[in-house]
C-alpha cells in the first residue's frame, strides 16, 4: 500500500502516549474523535479534544485543547491540559522511509501532579494505565502493518506545573518549568507509529515526573528546615521564659532569706 495513503495523519495521544494513523481522506472531526476515545481507551481517563487542524499539504498538523482528567482518587479535574500541539512534517518524507515529523512541539502545558501518603502519584498511575491498556502482542502485529516514523526534535515549550504535596504535610506549589528538550525519539531508522507514540508520551511523562520528584525534595526539604527551625525557636521561647521564671523565684528566695538575716541582726 502508498506509504502517502497510510499516513493520512499522525497524532499524539499524551500519556496514552501514541501516535495513531487515520484512513485516508478523514477529516478533521473525525480525527477529534478518535483522539477522544482513542486516548480515553489508553489512559483510563477522559480525553476531551476542542478541535484539530491538519494541513498535511503544508506540512503541519495542530491538536488544540487536549486534555486528560485525573484518576478520580486525586482531587485536581486534570492530570494534563495542553493547550496546543503543533507538528512540522517534512512532506518529501512521506513517500520514503521513515516518514520525518521534524519538529514535534508542546506549547501552553499544564500538569497537575498529586502524591499521596502511601507513596502513590496521579502520573504514575496514569502510566500504569497505558501499560495494562496496550496488549504487547496487539502492539507487534499493529507493527508489522505500520510505516516507521521519526522525530527529530520533541520540545516541551514551557510547562506549568502544580504539586500537591498537602498529603505529605507541605503545601500545593506552583512551578514554571523551562522549555524542555528531549531530542529525537525513533533514532534515524525510525519506529512503528504505535511504538513511537509510547515513547514520545514516556519521554514527556517522565520530563515532568523527574522536575516534579526534584520540586517535591525541595520543597519537603526547605518545610522541614522550615518546622525545626519554628520548633527551636518555640523551644528557645520556653527555656528563656523557664529560665526567668527560675531566676524571679531564686532572688525572691535569696530577697527573703536577706530579710530574714537582717531582722536577726537587728535584734
Amino acid at each position: 500500500m502508498n506509504k502517502l495513503a497510510i499516513f493520512a495523519i499522525t497524532l499524539l495521544l499524551i500519556c496514552g502516549a501514541a501516535l495513531w494513523l487515520l484512513a485516508p481522506n478523514a477529516f478533521n472531526d473525525f480525527i477529534k474523535q478518535q483522539i477522544e476515545t482513542i486516548g480515553s481507551k489508553t489512559t483510563g481517563q477522559s480525553v476531551k479534544v476542542n478541535n484539530v487542524d491538519f494541513k498535511l499539504t503544508q506540512g503541519m498538523a495542530a491538536i488544540n485543547g487536549l486534555s486528560i482528567s485525573n484518576p478520580k482518587e486525586y482531587k485536581q479535574p486534570y492530570a494534563f491540559t495542553l493547550g496546543n500541539i503543533a507538528l512540522d512534517v517534512d512532506i518529501a518524507s512521506l513517500t520514503k522511509e521513515p516518514i520525518v515529523i521534524e519538529n514535534f512541539t508542546i506549547n501552553d502545558a499544564k500538569a497537575f501532579v498529586e502524591l499521596t501518603q502511601s507513596g502513590h502519584a496521579n502520573i504514575k498511575d496514569i502510566l500504569d494505565n497505558i501499560t495494562k491498556n496496550i496488549p504487547k502482542s496487539t502492539q507487534q502485529k499493529q507493527a508489522q502493518e505500520e510505516p516507521k516514523v521519526r522525530v527529530d526534535k520533541l520540545v516541551l515549550a514551557g510547562i506549568g506545573l502544580t504539586i500537591d504535596l498537602t498529603q505529605l504535610g507541605a503545601k500545593s506549589y506552583q512551578e514554571e518549568l523551562p522549555k524542555i528538550d528531549l531530542g529525537n525519539v525513533g533514532g534515524k531508522t525510525g519506529m512503528p507509529v504505535s511504538q513511537l507514540g509510547k515513547e514520545i508520551g514516556k519521554k514527556i511523562i517522565n520530563a515532568i515526573w523527574q522536575q516534579a520528584k526534584v520540586i517535591q525534595q525541595k520543597k519537603l526539604r526547605a518545610e522541614i528546615e522550615k518546622k525545626a527551625k519554628a520548633k527551636a525557636k518555640e523551644l528557645k521561647q520556653k527555656a528563656k521564659e523557664k529560665a526567668k521564671k527560675l531566676e524571679s523565684k531564686y532572688k525572691d528566695k535569696a530577697k527573703e532569706k536577706l530579710n530574714g538575716l537582717f531582722k536577726k541582726l537587728g535584734n
